[in-house]
Formats: structure tokens, C-alpha cells, sequence
């Protein structure tokens, strides 16, 4: 029997609409930008502790817009928390 891949149906159609895209990349010598942009529009869509076989609700794609940047997490100030308070809040920033 064939093997079918590890992705199927949204997953499986959301990768080959980035063909196109990969293609470009590889004939404009910017392959790396172009994976790397596909891997974070993929990871808006399907977070990463999301099984790949399993198939999101339509619900949860809803707010997905991949035109907007990422927020980004300020880092722990020290001069504001306790010591272990900003030990604690280093370890979870760096996860």
C-alpha cells in the first residue's frame, strides 16, 4: 500500500497553495525567506501543539490574519520584580 503522507485534507491543501510561492523562492535564490514565511503563515493556521492529522474547527482559523506581525513579549524588567518573581519570569520568556 502507498503511503498517503503525513498531511492530509486543510493541511495537505494549504501547502500545495504554497507551491507557487516555493517555486518562486527557489528560481529567485530566496528559498530560505520563502520556507521560512510559508512555515509562520502555516504555524498562524495550525498551531504547533495541534495534531497534524487532526483537522481544526473553522472557528479557530477564523482570526488568523497572516498581514499583521506577530506581538511581541517584552522581557522580564528586573528592576520592577522580585528575584525569584523575575527568575521565573526569564524561564517562561525563554520557552
Amino acid at each position: 500500500m502507498v503511503n498517503p503522507g503525513a498531511f492530509q485534507k486543510s493541511h495537505k491543501d494549504f501547502l500545495l497553495t504554497q507551491k507557487v510561492a516555493y517555486v518562486q523562492g527557489v528560481a529567485g535564490g530566496f528559498m530560505h525567506n520563502c520556507v521560512t514565511d510559508i512555515q509562520c503563515h502555516y504555524f498562524k493556521c495550525y498551531p504547533i501543539d495541534y495534531p497534524h492529522e487532526q483537522e481544526l474547527m473553522p472557528k479557530m482559523t477564523l482570526g488568523v490574519n497572516d498581514d499583521i506581525p506577530d506581538p511581541e513579549h517584552p522581557m522580564p524588567d528586573s528592576t520592577i520584580m522580585a528575584e525569584d518573581e523575575y527568575k521565573l519570569a526569564e524561564e517562561a520568556f525563554q520557552k
